[in-house]
């Protein structure tokens, strides 16, 4: 295979924590640990909390160049957009259109291709108009498909704006010379909803960083710092966005009181979790705990402090084509793991036997299951170490990228050297 010059485009980008931003830095890092050349082009860092992160120099908060793990990344300014707030997200949007297609414009440096990840959906028109001022392929990558997102968002309340945003989206997928989706489900919306050809669309799933996240002590230094040591740890990591709620954990672990070795802990931050904090204080929840958030390079830790850990989303059909970011994490860590997904995700873990899935904001079946891993400790052993070994086989960071960059050769062919 021939060694590939690669332009990616993405909103977010470490130091931020996400799916977005771990996913272009694992693939960004593989690709350079094979040879490639890879320059990330994004902007400041600020989410989720829209302000400054500490001990990152953010220069003239313009334009700044770094290098690290061998990758190039190039940062242009960007409005700073709070938890919350749409005015601040499409700020921040075009802010980042304007930003990086100026750079894009004088850039003199010469690439094979550019990829533009999405769910933010104005970052596809920066990968196009980069890529034919270069002339080079263009790849759209979707990890949140728009418009179908807006229906439970609720960011538009008129159908023009609806209207108009498809019709932009649509032009953008037939405007892609290689259209990549993160979940099955995405390749037969792409073909018969958009009428993308099938020959162009690819499908490269989020995985895992397997040697980040992978199985370790349980009484470790966090369990230590948080005074779990003995505890039954039932944990939700990451993002608290609205539209997971997570207040359904909360009434779970309010069921559960009567058992006083079950803790439930939110790891993270985000606009649901005020939500969280007064269903636990409406219901004395005591034993919920937010801890706030830790660097991504710490996560491990949690997740080998849990005895099961746990991705939900709200009760919508769009979840059901989705496929909940955080389950490659859990799994790679070898936890147990229950999902309150339906569609994609339940059949995943379904296969890989590494947990179970409940109905989405149903309180009672969480609770159920947590009773059953707990009770059996066996059980919560092998659950845990399926896991692994499903990510083992074949969703791993670097056995993802490698997929990649083949299906770059089988889509794209020569114009992409």
């Amino acid at each position: 295979m021939k060694k590939k010059r690669i332009l990616f485009i993405s909103q977010m980008f470490a130091p931020e924590f996400g799916a977005g931003a771990a996913r272009s830095g694992d693939l960004s890092r593989e690709w350079c640990q094979s040879g490639h050349a890879v320059t990330i082009l994004t902007g400041f860092p600020n989410y989720p909390s829209g302000r400054r992160f500490s001990g990152f120099d953010y220069g003239n908060r313009v334009f700044k160049r770094e290098l690290k793990d061998g990758i190039e990344i190039v940062r242009t300014f960007n409005w700073f957009s709070k938890p919350g707030s749409f005015a601040d997200r499409m700020l921040n949007s075009f802010s980042s259109l304007v930003s990086n297609s100026l750079w894009g414009l004088f850039a003199k440096r010469r690439f094979d291709l550019v990829i533009a990840s999405s769910p933010q959906p104005f970052i596809l028109i920066q990968g196009w108009m980069i890529a034919r001022l270069h002339r080079i392929p263009f790849v759209a990558e979707i990890r949140d498909p728009w418009p179908e997102v807006v229906s439970i968002r609720g960011f538009f309340s008129k159908r023009l704006p609806c209207q108009a945003l498809r019709k932009y989206i649509t032009r953008m997928y037939h405007a892609c010379d290689m259209l990549v989706g993160v979940a099955d489900n995405y390749r037969d919306l792409f073909s018969e909803k958009y009428d993308v050809p099938e020959s162009k669309i690819a499908v490269i799933r989020n995985g895992c960083n397997s040697h980040l996240f992978q199985p370790g002590l349980k009484e470790n230094e966090f369990r230590e710092k948080h005074g779990l040591t003995g505890k039954f740890v039932c944990s939700f990591v990451g993002n608290v966005g609205n539209f997971l709620r997570c207040e359904t954990l909360v009434r779970a672990a309010h069921s559960l009181r009567s058992d006083p070795d079950i803790v439930f802990i939110f790891v993270g931050s985000g606009a649901g979790l005020k939500k969280v904090g007064q269903v636990k204080e409406e219901l004395g929840a005591d034993n919920v705990r937010l801890l706030g958030s830790v660097p991504r390079e710490k996560v491990p830790q949690v997740y080998h402090a849990s005895d099961v850990s746990i991705a939900h989303a709200m009760n919508h059909p769009y979840y059901s084509t989705c496929i909940g970011a955080k389950i490659w994490e859990i799994m790679g860590s070898g936890v147990p793991i229950l999902v309150g997904f339906r569609g994609e995700t339940q059949q995943i873990i379904e296969e890989a036997q590494a947990g179970y899935s409940f109905e989405p904001e149903n309180a009672e079946e969480l609770a159920f299951f947590i009773k059953k891993i707990k009770n059996d400790p066996d059980l919560a052993q092998q659950l845990g170490r399926n896991g692994r070994q499903f990510i083992e086989s074949g969703c791993t960071r670097r056995q993802l990228a490698e997929k990649y960059l083949q299906e770059i050769d089988r889509i794209l062919g020569d114009s992409s050297s």
